[in-house]
């Protein structure tokens, strides 16, 4: 008799570093947890992945969203706006069937929660309004989660940060912007209508902002401005009923 094979034992999950797994534990109600956990959340990918390994995610938009923990403090706030901008930073592995965590935050009501945030005005600070527009940069540059953002109605105070907000504020805009109309012609429709390639036209040429600010307003306009978006569509839809055409035409000659 042969001898039977010995199947393969599962590796053990890799043990989480103890101090990440005591700001989850403690995220809603310890004062330092939320900036333990965006400084976590910067040190890279591998990080990035223990954060969501040890349940972060769900409890950083409970954290910044509206009425949800009336104790919550403003810089708390802004501490969990800046980890979730962190966790949804594109992972390069992504395409190779790694972890993402983007996908994640959308699932857990992220984008309406970061949009509430970007449009709370006098109730939201400075920094938590930059970090809720770095974060849905972040998610826009995932294709799927692009209309979820125009749907909840970030384009209108994305915009408005380009011609009031502050530099930071502003770049973070530029680049969510672009992220939506990157090879979205619903995006671009939108934020036309909404003004954006006039106040991007203008940031483009503004004289009094950083370099970086403008080369992230030009990399805006370049992609909401891509015109020939519709026109690559258009062909693509009429070479395609041509196709089905000639196949129906092929079948009936059968």
């Amino acid at each position: 008799m042969g001898k039977k094979g010995k199947g393969k034992k599962e590796a053990a999950p890799k043990p989480l570093p103890p101090e990440l797994v005591e700001a989850v534990a403690t995220l809603l109600d310890g004062p330092d947890a939320a900036a333990k956990l965006a400084s976590l959340a910067c040190e890279g990918d591998v990080m990035r992945q223990d954060c969501a390994a040890a349940g972060a995610i769900p409890p950083l938009i409970t954290l910044i969203s509206p009425n949800t923990v009336p104790q919550a403090t403003p810089v708390q706030k802004e501490n969990a706006a800046h980890a979730l901008r962190a966790l949804a930073a594109n992972n390069p592995l992504a395409n190779k069937g790694a972890y993402d965590n983007s996908d994640a935050i959308v699932a857990g009501g992220g984008i309406p929660a970061l949009v509430a945030l970007l449009r709370g005005g006098s109730a939201s600070t400075e920094t938590q309004v930059e970090h809720a527009a770095g974060a849905l940069a972040n998610l826009a540059t995932r294709q799927e989660h692009r209309k979820a953002i125009m749907d909840a109605g970030a384009a209108q105070p994305l915009i408005g940060l380009i011609g009031t907000g502050t530099e930071a504020q502003a770049s973070a805009a530029c680049l969510a912007l672009g992220s939506l109309a990157f090879s979205h012609a619903e995006s671009q429709a939108a934020i036309t209508q909404e003004g954006g390639v006039a106040a991007l036209t203008e940031l483009s040429a503004r004289v009094t902002c950083t370099e970086e600010l403008r080369e992230h307003a030009k990399y805006a306009l370049r992609q909401v401005s891509d015109t020939q978006l519709a026109e690559r569509r258009a062909a693509a839809e009429a070479a395609a009923a041509e196709a089905a055409a000639a196949a129906a035409a092929n079948e009936k000659k059968k």
